[in-house]
Protein backbone atom coordinates (compact mmCIF):
# COMPACT_ATOMS: atom_id res chain seq x y z
CA UNK A 1 0.00 0.00 0.00
CA UNK A 2 1.39 3.31 -1.12
CA UNK A 3 0.98 6.61 0.76
CA UNK A 4 -1.62 7.93 -0.77
CA UNK A 5 -3.65 4.88 -0.60
CA UNK A 6 -2.64 4.75 3.00
CA UNK A 7 -3.82 8.15 3.53
CA UNK A 8 -7.16 7.44 1.92
CA UNK A 9 -7.99 4.35 3.78
CA UNK A 10 -6.97 6.63 7.35
CA UNK A 11 -9.06 9.12 6.08
CA UNK A 12 -12.09 6.98 5.35
CA UNK A 13 -12.04 4.79 8.53
CA UNK A 14 -11.86 7.88 10.49
CA UNK A 15 -15.40 8.99 8.61
CA UNK A 16 -16.83 5.81 9.59
CA UNK A 17 -16.29 5.89 12.87
CA UNK A 18 -17.79 9.43 13.08
CA UNK A 19 -21.35 8.18 11.41
CA UNK A 20 -20.78 5.38 13.91
CA UNK A 21 -20.92 7.18 16.96
CA UNK A 22 -24.33 8.64 15.90
CA UNK A 23 -27.93 7.19 14.84
CA UNK A 24 -29.73 3.96 15.10
CA UNK A 25 -29.56 3.63 11.74
CA UNK A 26 -26.00 3.23 11.39
CA UNK A 27 -26.82 -0.75 11.30
CA UNK A 28 -28.50 -0.59 7.88
CA UNK A 29 -24.78 0.04 6.98
CA UNK A 30 -22.32 -1.65 9.49
CA UNK A 31 -21.78 -4.37 7.16
CA UNK A 32 -20.81 -2.93 4.12
CA UNK A 33 -18.46 -0.62 6.11
CA UNK A 34 -17.20 -3.65 7.57
CA UNK A 35 -16.55 -4.64 3.93
CA UNK A 36 -14.51 -1.49 3.61
CA UNK A 37 -12.46 -1.71 6.14
CA UNK A 38 -11.43 -5.58 5.53
CA UNK A 39 -10.37 -3.97 2.16
CA UNK A 40 -13.67 -6.30 0.42
CA UNK A 41 -14.53 -3.34 -1.85
CA UNK A 42 -16.60 -5.57 -4.66
CA UNK A 43 -18.56 -6.66 -1.38
CA UNK A 44 -19.42 -3.09 0.14
CA UNK A 45 -19.89 -1.76 -3.11
CA UNK A 46 -22.74 -3.95 -3.84
CA UNK A 47 -23.99 -3.89 -0.58
CA UNK A 48 -24.47 -0.10 -0.47
CA UNK A 49 -25.78 0.23 -4.12
CA UNK A 50 -28.47 -2.98 -2.99
CA UNK A 51 -29.42 -0.02 -0.19
CA UNK A 52 -29.42 3.02 -2.84
CA UNK A 53 -31.95 0.94 -5.31
CA UNK A 54 -34.23 -0.17 -2.56
CA UNK A 55 -34.51 3.75 -0.88
CA UNK A 56 -32.50 6.41 -2.80
CA UNK A 57 -33.23 9.04 -0.35
CA UNK A 58 -30.48 8.58 2.72
CA UNK A 59 -27.55 10.62 2.64
CA UNK A 60 -25.36 7.70 3.99
CA UNK A 61 -25.89 4.70 1.89
CA UNK A 62 -24.15 7.38 -0.89
CA UNK A 63 -21.53 8.22 1.49
CA UNK A 64 -20.58 4.82 1.71
CA UNK A 65 -20.64 3.67 -1.52
CA UNK A 66 -18.45 6.79 -1.89
CA UNK A 67 -16.19 5.37 0.29
CA UNK A 68 -15.80 2.52 -1.70
CA UNK A 69 -14.88 4.22 -5.22
CA UNK A 70 -12.94 6.35 -3.41
CA UNK A 71 -10.54 3.77 -1.86
CA UNK A 72 -10.98 1.75 -5.90
CA UNK A 73 -9.70 5.29 -7.04
CA UNK A 74 -12.88 6.50 -8.60
CA UNK A 75 -13.03 9.98 -8.17
CA UNK A 76 -15.30 11.13 -10.64
CA UNK A 77 -17.93 8.32 -8.94
CA UNK A 78 -17.06 9.20 -5.61
CA UNK A 79 -18.07 12.97 -6.32
CA UNK A 80 -21.17 11.81 -8.01
CA UNK A 81 -22.26 10.36 -4.83
CA UNK A 82 -20.86 12.36 -2.29
CA UNK A 83 -22.51 15.30 -3.91
CA UNK A 84 -25.71 13.46 -3.97
CA UNK A 85 -25.54 12.78 -0.32
CA UNK A 86 -24.78 16.67 0.05
CA UNK A 87 -27.70 17.40 -1.73
CA UNK A 88 -30.05 14.46 0.10
CA UNK A 89 -31.98 16.47 3.05
CA UNK A 90 -31.77 13.70 6.05
CA UNK A 91 -32.89 14.96 9.98
CA UNK A 92 -29.32 13.75 10.66
CA UNK A 93 -28.46 17.17 10.04
CA UNK A 94 -25.09 16.81 12.05
CA UNK A 95 -23.66 14.28 9.23
CA UNK A 96 -23.51 17.82 7.07
CA UNK A 97 -20.36 18.47 8.29
CA UNK A 98 -18.41 15.97 7.60
CA UNK A 99 -19.75 15.37 4.37
CA UNK A 100 -18.50 18.59 3.46
CA UNK A 101 -14.79 17.90 5.04
CA UNK A 102 -14.69 14.97 3.43
CA UNK A 103 -15.62 16.28 0.30
CA UNK A 104 -13.06 18.68 0.54
CA UNK A 105 -10.38 15.62 1.50
CA UNK A 106 -11.75 14.39 -2.31
CA UNK A 107 -10.98 17.69 -4.13
CA UNK A 108 -7.60 17.99 -2.23
CA UNK A 109 -6.38 14.65 -3.58
CA UNK A 110 -7.90 15.31 -6.56
CA UNK A 111 -5.63 18.75 -6.89
CA UNK A 112 -8.95 20.95 -6.89
CA UNK A 113 -7.70 23.09 -4.24
CA UNK A 114 -10.27 26.38 -4.94
CA UNK A 115 -12.98 23.65 -4.41
CA UNK A 116 -11.40 21.66 -1.61
CA UNK A 117 -10.57 24.73 0.94
CA UNK A 118 -14.48 26.13 0.34
CA UNK A 119 -15.62 23.09 0.92
CA UNK A 120 -13.67 22.55 4.40
CA UNK A 121 -14.48 26.16 4.99
CA UNK A 122 -18.02 25.60 4.85
CA UNK A 123 -17.54 22.43 7.14
CA UNK A 124 -16.33 24.41 9.83
CA UNK A 125 -18.97 27.29 9.90
CA UNK A 126 -21.66 23.98 10.38
CA UNK A 127 -19.54 23.08 12.94
CA UNK A 128 -16.41 24.98 14.27
CA UNK A 129 -15.59 21.72 16.87
CA UNK A 130 -14.44 19.81 14.39
CA UNK A 131 -10.62 18.63 13.73
CA UNK A 132 -10.30 16.71 10.67
CA UNK A 133 -11.35 20.15 8.82
CA UNK A 134 -8.34 22.05 10.44
CA UNK A 135 -5.68 19.39 9.73
CA UNK A 136 -7.12 19.30 5.91
CA UNK A 137 -6.53 23.14 5.55
CA UNK A 138 -2.98 23.01 7.32
CA UNK A 139 -2.06 20.30 4.52
CA UNK A 140 -3.57 22.48 2.00
CA UNK A 141 -1.54 25.19 2.98
CA UNK A 142 1.77 23.59 3.80
CA UNK A 143 1.34 22.17 0.05
CA UNK A 144 0.77 25.66 -1.22
CA UNK A 145 3.52 27.19 0.76
CA UNK A 146 1.46 28.96 2.92
CA UNK A 147 3.32 28.08 5.99
CA UNK A 148 2.01 30.67 8.51
CA UNK A 149 -1.56 29.41 7.49
CA UNK A 150 -0.76 25.94 7.66
CA UNK A 151 0.37 26.41 11.21
CA UNK A 152 -2.14 28.53 12.42
CA UNK A 153 -4.64 25.51 11.15
CA UNK A 154 -2.98 22.73 12.64
CA UNK A 155 -2.33 24.57 15.54
CA UNK A 156 -5.83 25.28 16.35
CA UNK A 157 -6.38 21.28 15.30
CA UNK A 158 -4.26 20.58 18.31
CA UNK A 159 -6.11 22.53 20.63
CA UNK A 160 -9.51 20.74 19.92
CA UNK A 161 -7.70 17.83 20.13
CA UNK A 162 -4.55 17.01 21.67
CA UNK A 163 -4.27 13.28 21.42
CA UNK A 164 -4.19 13.51 17.40
CA UNK A 165 -0.75 12.29 15.96
CA UNK A 166 -2.21 13.89 12.45
CA UNK A 167 -2.07 17.43 13.85
CA UNK A 168 1.23 16.91 15.55
CA UNK A 169 3.16 15.35 12.49
CA UNK A 170 1.32 17.97 10.13
CA UNK A 171 2.80 21.38 12.31
CA UNK A 172 6.38 19.72 12.53
CA UNK A 173 6.44 19.69 9.15
CA UNK A 174 5.10 22.57 8.43
CA UNK A 175 7.83 23.95 11.43
CA UNK A 176 10.30 22.36 9.26
CA UNK A 177 9.56 24.80 6.32
CA UNK A 178 9.89 27.20 8.49
CA UNK A 179 13.21 26.48 10.00
CA UNK A 180 12.01 26.60 13.79
CA UNK A 181 14.05 23.00 14.04
CA UNK A 182 13.53 22.65 17.80
CA UNK A 183 9.61 23.13 17.79
CA UNK A 184 9.65 20.33 14.89
CA UNK A 185 11.71 17.92 17.02
CA UNK A 186 9.21 18.27 19.91
CA UNK A 187 6.28 17.63 17.83
CA UNK A 188 8.09 14.48 16.24
CA UNK A 189 8.45 13.32 19.60
CA UNK A 190 4.81 13.71 20.10
CA UNK A 191 4.04 12.22 17.40
CA UNK A 192 6.32 9.06 18.23
CA UNK A 193 4.51 9.02 22.05
CA UNK A 194 0.92 9.13 20.55
CA UNK A 195 1.24 6.69 17.97
CA UNK A 196 0.43 2.92 19.20
CA UNK A 197 2.56 0.65 16.56
CA UNK A 198 6.20 0.24 17.00
CA UNK A 199 6.05 0.12 12.83
CA UNK A 200 4.62 3.93 13.22
CA UNK A 201 7.10 4.74 16.02
CA UNK A 202 9.61 3.43 13.77
CA UNK A 203 8.40 5.91 10.84
CA UNK A 204 8.24 8.93 12.23
CA UNK A 205 11.66 8.68 13.71
CA UNK A 206 12.66 7.89 10.37
CA UNK A 207 10.57 10.59 8.70
CA UNK A 208 12.41 12.97 11.35
CA UNK A 209 15.83 11.64 10.70
CA UNK A 210 15.87 12.38 6.99
CA UNK A 211 14.27 15.95 7.42
CA UNK A 212 17.10 16.98 9.82
CA UNK A 213 19.81 15.16 7.95
CA UNK A 214 18.65 17.17 4.63
CA UNK A 215 18.17 20.47 7.13
CA UNK A 216 22.37 20.02 8.48
CA UNK A 217 20.42 19.62 11.80
CA UNK A 218 22.89 16.79 12.89
CA UNK A 219 22.58 16.46 16.32
CA UNK A 220 18.40 16.31 15.73
CA UNK A 221 19.12 13.50 13.43
CA UNK A 222 21.20 11.64 15.54
CA UNK A 223 18.07 12.10 18.35
CA UNK A 224 16.15 10.25 16.49
CA UNK A 225 18.53 7.14 15.58
CA UNK A 226 18.49 6.30 19.13
CA UNK A 227 14.34 6.48 18.66
CA UNK A 228 14.15 4.49 15.93
CA UNK A 229 16.02 1.38 17.30
CA UNK A 230 15.26 2.07 20.67
CA UNK A 231 11.63 0.22 20.39
CA UNK A 232 13.76 -3.20 20.59
CA UNK A 233 16.35 -3.47 23.16
CA UNK A 234 18.18 -7.06 22.01
CA UNK A 235 19.31 -5.31 18.53
CA UNK A 236 19.88 -8.47 16.11
CA UNK A 237 23.38 -7.94 13.68
CA UNK A 238 21.37 -6.69 11.03
CA UNK A 239 19.75 -3.79 13.18
CA UNK A 240 23.21 -3.10 14.62
CA UNK A 241 24.66 -2.69 10.92
CA UNK A 242 21.79 -0.73 10.23
CA UNK A 243 21.79 1.74 12.79
CA UNK A 244 25.96 2.34 11.95
CA UNK A 245 24.81 3.04 8.36
CA UNK A 246 22.85 5.92 9.77
CA UNK A 247 25.35 7.23 12.19
CA UNK A 248 27.76 7.12 9.59
CA UNK A 249 25.55 8.70 6.89
CA UNK A 250 25.29 11.86 9.86
CA UNK A 251 29.28 11.61 9.43
CA UNK A 252 29.10 11.74 5.63
CA UNK A 253 26.58 14.33 5.79
CA UNK A 254 28.90 17.05 8.15
CA UNK A 255 31.83 16.43 6.20
CA UNK A 256 30.07 16.88 3.07
CA UNK A 257 28.29 20.23 5.24
CA UNK A 258 31.74 21.26 6.25
CA UNK A 259 32.82 20.84 1.93
CA UNK A 260 30.73 23.17 0.69
CA UNK A 261 30.87 25.77 3.86
CA UNK A 262 34.74 25.81 2.39
CA UNK A 263 33.61 26.04 -0.96
CA UNK A 264 30.91 28.85 -0.69
CA UNK A 265 33.39 30.80 1.30
CA UNK A 266 36.10 30.14 -1.61
CA UNK A 267 33.46 31.09 -4.36
CA UNK A 268 32.21 34.61 -1.95
CA UNK A 269 35.88 35.44 -1.98
CA UNK A 270 36.51 35.35 -5.68
CA UNK A 271 33.62 36.90 -6.55
CA UNK A 272 34.16 39.89 -4.47
CA UNK A 273 37.70 40.07 -5.80
CA UNK A 274 35.73 39.75 -9.26
CA UNK A 275 33.29 42.50 -8.30
CA UNK A 276 36.38 44.71 -7.01
CA UNK A 277 37.93 44.16 -10.70
CA UNK A 278 34.54 44.71 -12.81
CA UNK A 279 34.03 47.56 -10.01
CA UNK A 280 37.62 49.00 -11.42
CA UNK A 281 36.88 48.09 -15.23
CA UNK A 282 33.50 50.12 -14.57
CA UNK A 283 35.13 53.03 -12.70
CA UNK A 284 37.84 53.42 -15.35
CA UNK A 285 34.80 53.68 -18.08
CA UNK A 286 32.74 56.16 -15.79
CA UNK A 287 35.89 58.10 -15.60
CA UNK A 288 37.13 57.72 -19.76
CA UNK A 289 33.07 59.16 -20.24
CA UNK A 290 32.64 61.44 -18.11
CA UNK A 291 36.23 62.96 -19.16
CA UNK A 292 34.85 63.17 -22.79
CA UNK A 293 31.80 64.53 -21.42
CA UNK A 294 33.37 67.07 -20.00
CA UNK A 295 35.15 68.03 -23.29
CA UNK A 296 31.94 67.66 -25.29
CA UNK A 297 30.16 69.95 -23.28
CA UNK A 298 33.21 72.54 -22.48
CA UNK A 299 33.24 72.50 -26.42
CA UNK A 300 30.23 74.23 -26.88
CA UNK A 301 30.60 77.61 -25.08
CA UNK A 302 34.26 77.48 -26.17
CA UNK A 303 32.98 77.42 -29.80
CA UNK A 304 30.38 79.69 -29.32
CA UNK A 305 32.95 82.35 -27.98
CA UNK A 306 35.26 81.43 -30.90
CA UNK A 307 32.59 82.52 -33.19
CA UNK A 308 31.67 85.94 -31.46
CA UNK A 309 35.36 86.64 -30.33
CA UNK A 310 36.57 85.68 -34.40
CA UNK A 311 33.69 87.87 -35.73
CA UNK A 312 33.89 90.87 -33.64
CA UNK A 313 38.02 90.83 -34.54
CA UNK A 314 37.03 90.91 -38.03
CA UNK A 315 34.63 93.54 -38.11
CA UNK A 316 37.01 95.39 -36.47
CA UNK A 317 39.81 95.08 -39.44
CA UNK A 318 37.01 95.66 -41.72
CA UNK A 319 36.43 98.69 -40.16
CA UNK A 320 32.78 98.12 -39.98
CA UNK A 321 32.63 97.36 -35.72
CA UNK A 322 30.40 99.83 -33.97
CA UNK A 323 31.13 100.69 -30.72
CA UNK A 324 27.46 100.41 -29.48
CA UNK A 325 27.76 96.76 -29.61
CA UNK A 326 30.51 96.39 -27.22
CA UNK A 327 28.03 95.81 -24.34
CA UNK A 328 26.27 93.18 -26.45
CA UNK A 329 28.93 91.12 -27.38
CA UNK A 330 30.67 91.54 -24.09
CA UNK A 331 26.95 89.64 -22.72
CA UNK A 332 27.26 86.90 -24.96
CA UNK A 333 30.52 86.11 -23.97
CA UNK A 334 30.22 86.58 -20.34
CA UNK A 335 26.82 83.86 -20.77
CA UNK A 336 28.98 81.49 -22.20
CA UNK A 337 31.76 82.00 -19.52
CA UNK A 338 28.59 81.86 -16.67
CA UNK A 339 27.85 78.07 -18.64
CA UNK A 340 31.31 76.85 -18.35
CA UNK A 341 31.33 77.52 -14.70
CA UNK A 342 28.12 75.92 -14.94
CA UNK A 343 29.27 73.35 -16.29
CA UNK A 344 32.19 72.97 -14.05
CA UNK A 345 30.09 73.50 -10.83
CA UNK A 346 27.54 70.39 -11.99
CA UNK A 347 30.96 68.00 -12.50
CA UNK A 348 31.64 68.86 -8.56
CA UNK A 349 28.48 67.44 -8.08
CA UNK A 350 28.88 64.36 -9.80
CA UNK A 351 32.15 64.13 -8.25
CA UNK A 352 30.44 64.14 -5.08
CA UNK A 353 27.83 61.79 -6.23
CA UNK A 354 25.13 64.20 -6.54
CA UNK A 355 22.63 65.48 -8.52
CA UNK A 356 20.38 68.31 -7.09
CA UNK A 357 17.03 67.77 -8.81
CA UNK A 358 13.91 70.51 -8.30
CA UNK A 359 10.56 70.38 -9.23
CA UNK A 360 10.89 72.17 -12.89
CA UNK A 361 8.38 74.40 -15.14
CA UNK A 362 9.68 72.40 -19.06
CA UNK A 363 7.73 74.94 -20.88
CA UNK A 364 10.15 77.60 -18.69
CA UNK A 365 13.38 75.23 -19.85
CA UNK A 366 12.07 75.24 -22.97
CA UNK A 367 11.70 78.89 -23.84
CA UNK A 368 15.75 79.52 -22.33
CA UNK A 369 17.18 76.88 -24.27
CA UNK A 370 16.05 78.15 -27.92
CA UNK A 371 16.69 81.55 -26.68
CA UNK A 372 19.92 80.15 -26.10
CA UNK A 373 19.97 78.34 -29.72
CA UNK A 374 18.48 80.98 -31.67
CA UNK A 375 21.38 83.74 -29.66
CA UNK A 376 24.05 81.26 -30.81
CA UNK A 377 23.39 80.21 -34.36
CA UNK A 378 21.65 83.77 -35.57
CA UNK A 379 22.25 83.07 -39.46
CA UNK A 380 20.82 79.40 -39.70
CA UNK A 381 17.87 79.39 -41.96
CA UNK A 382 15.50 76.75 -40.15
CA UNK A 383 12.42 77.44 -38.77
CA UNK A 384 11.59 76.88 -35.11
CA UNK A 385 8.55 75.98 -33.92
CA UNK A 386 7.61 75.50 -30.04
CA UNK A 387 4.08 74.02 -28.98
CA UNK A 388 4.07 74.29 -25.55
CA UNK A 389 1.27 72.22 -23.25
CA UNK A 390 -1.13 74.38 -21.03
CA UNK A 391 -1.27 74.00 -18.45
CA UNK A 392 2.41 73.79 -18.15
CA UNK A 393 3.86 70.27 -17.26
CA UNK A 394 6.40 69.94 -14.42
CA UNK A 395 9.50 67.25 -13.69
CA UNK A 396 11.71 67.05 -11.04
CA UNK A 397 14.89 67.11 -13.18
CA UNK A 398 18.21 69.26 -12.66
CA UNK A 399 17.59 72.25 -15.08
CA UNK A 400 21.16 73.01 -16.48
CA UNK A 401 21.84 68.78 -17.01
CA UNK A 402 18.11 68.97 -18.83
CA UNK A 403 18.85 72.30 -20.54
CA UNK A 404 22.36 70.69 -22.29
CA UNK A 405 20.87 67.50 -23.35
CA UNK A 406 17.99 69.58 -25.06
CA UNK A 407 20.68 72.03 -26.92
CA UNK A 408 22.78 68.77 -28.12
CA UNK A 409 19.54 67.40 -29.45
CA UNK A 410 18.45 70.86 -30.91
CA UNK A 411 22.04 70.84 -32.71
CA UNK A 412 21.81 67.49 -33.70
CA UNK A 413 18.55 68.77 -35.24
CA UNK A 414 20.50 71.51 -37.08
CA UNK A 415 22.90 69.48 -38.60
CA UNK A 416 20.36 66.83 -39.61
CA UNK A 417 18.95 69.73 -41.68
CA UNK A 418 21.66 70.64 -43.70
CA UNK A 419 20.84 71.10 -47.16
CA UNK A 420 17.09 70.13 -46.61
CA UNK A 421 14.49 72.92 -48.11
CA UNK A 422 11.63 74.47 -45.65
CA UNK A 423 14.23 72.65 -42.78
CA UNK A 424 11.87 73.08 -39.50
CA UNK A 425 12.40 71.90 -36.07
CA UNK A 426 9.49 71.27 -33.59
CA UNK A 427 10.00 71.46 -30.16
CA UNK A 428 6.93 70.35 -28.07
CA UNK A 429 5.89 69.89 -24.21
CA UNK A 430 3.84 67.23 -23.05
CA UNK A 431 1.99 65.79 -20.61
CA UNK A 432 -0.25 62.34 -20.08
CA UNK A 433 -3.72 61.53 -17.41
CA UNK A 434 -1.16 58.71 -16.54
CA UNK A 435 1.26 60.95 -14.63
CA UNK A 436 3.68 60.96 -17.80
CA UNK A 437 5.48 64.55 -18.63
CA UNK A 438 7.83 65.36 -21.24
CA UNK A 439 9.28 67.48 -24.07
CA UNK A 440 9.79 65.64 -28.27
CA UNK A 441 12.24 66.96 -30.46
CA UNK A 442 11.03 66.80 -34.13
CA UNK A 443 12.63 68.05 -37.63
CA UNK A 444 11.61 67.01 -41.00
CA UNK A 445 15.25 66.05 -42.36
CA UNK A 446 16.19 62.41 -43.57
CA UNK A 447 15.65 60.64 -40.66
CA UNK A 448 17.67 57.74 -39.25
CA UNK A 449 19.03 55.20 -41.28
CA UNK A 450 18.01 51.18 -40.04
CA UNK A 451 21.63 50.57 -40.20
CA UNK A 452 22.61 53.43 -37.85
CA UNK A 453 19.20 52.76 -35.50
CA UNK A 454 21.16 49.86 -33.85
CA UNK A 455 24.15 51.51 -32.18
CA UNK A 456 22.44 54.98 -32.16
CA UNK A 457 22.80 55.58 -28.45
CA UNK A 458 26.05 53.91 -28.30
CA UNK A 459 29.43 55.63 -27.87
CA UNK A 460 31.08 56.76 -30.60
CA UNK A 461 28.55 56.28 -33.30
CA UNK A 462 28.22 58.77 -35.44
CA UNK A 463 27.66 60.18 -39.12
CA UNK A 464 28.88 63.21 -38.64
CA UNK A 465 32.69 64.41 -39.54
CA UNK A 466 35.63 64.32 -36.78
CA UNK A 467 35.30 68.27 -36.53
CA UNK A 468 31.58 67.94 -35.76
CA UNK A 469 31.77 65.24 -33.10
CA UNK A 470 33.05 62.12 -31.26
CA UNK A 471 29.74 60.29 -31.26
CA UNK A 472 29.16 60.89 -27.83
CA UNK A 473 26.40 63.25 -27.83
CA UNK A 474 23.49 61.20 -28.28
CA UNK A 475 24.62 58.33 -25.30
CA UNK A 476 25.67 61.10 -22.95
CA UNK A 477 21.79 62.76 -23.58
CA UNK A 478 20.52 59.25 -22.70
CA UNK A 479 22.98 58.53 -19.73
CA UNK A 480 22.19 62.27 -18.60
CA UNK A 481 18.19 61.56 -18.86
CA UNK A 482 18.63 58.45 -16.99
CA UNK A 483 20.53 60.16 -14.43
CA UNK A 484 17.52 62.54 -13.74
CA UNK A 485 14.99 59.25 -13.47
CA UNK A 486 13.98 59.77 -17.41
CA UNK A 487 14.18 58.19 -20.71
CA UNK A 488 15.68 59.45 -24.10
CA UNK A 489 14.06 57.54 -26.89
CA UNK A 490 14.00 57.68 -30.83
CA UNK A 491 11.52 57.18 -33.33
CA UNK A 492 10.53 58.10 -36.80
CA UNK A 493 8.27 61.45 -37.39
CA UNK A 494 5.03 60.28 -38.87
CA UNK A 495 5.20 62.86 -42.22
CA UNK A 496 9.26 61.89 -42.56
CA UNK A 497 12.18 62.65 -40.33
CA UNK A 498 12.85 61.94 -36.76
CA UNK A 499 11.77 62.50 -33.30
CA UNK A 500 13.39 62.41 -30.19
CA UNK A 501 11.09 61.78 -26.85
CA UNK A 502 12.11 62.86 -23.80
CA UNK A 503 9.92 61.20 -20.99
CA UNK A 504 9.59 61.74 -16.99
CA UNK A 505 7.54 60.71 -14.59
CA UNK A 506 5.96 63.11 -12.44
CA UNK A 507 5.72 63.33 -8.78
CA UNK A 508 5.25 65.98 -6.38
CA UNK A 509 8.40 65.99 -4.38
CA UNK A 510 10.20 69.31 -3.70
CA UNK A 511 13.52 68.04 -4.13
CA UNK A 512 15.16 64.91 -4.86
CA UNK A 513 18.78 64.18 -4.44
CA UNK A 514 19.98 61.06 -6.98
CA UNK A 515 23.05 59.25 -5.68
CA UNK A 516 25.50 57.81 -8.13
CA UNK A 517 28.00 55.29 -7.39
CA UNK A 518 31.28 56.47 -8.94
Amino acid sequence: MNFEQRRIKEHVQKQIKKFERGGSEYSLYRKGFSYIENGKFEAALKHFSEIIIKNSKLPLAFFGRCCVYLSLGKIEECLNDINTAIELKSDRTDIYPALYAFRGFVYFINNNIEKALNDLDKSLELDSTQQEPYNLRGAIYKFLDKNEDSLNNFSKAIEIDSNSFDSYSGRALTYVSLKRYDEAANDFNKVIELVDSREDKKFFASLAYSLFLAEQQFDLAKLYIDKIFEQNSLLTANESLNKQVYLENIKKAKEIHQKNQELEEKNRRLTEEYKAEIEENRRFKYLSATASDIVHQINQPIGAMRLEITGARQRIIDGKFKPERINPLLERVFEQLERLNNIITQFRSYANGKIECNQMNLNDIVIKILSRFKSEFPDHSIKLIDILETPAPFAMVNAFLLGEVLFNLLNNAKDALENIDNSTIWIKTWQTSDGRNGIDIEDNGAGVSPDVLEKLFLPFSTTKTAQKGLGLGLFLSRTNIEKLGGELTYKPRENGGSCFSICFLNTSKKELEHEQTI
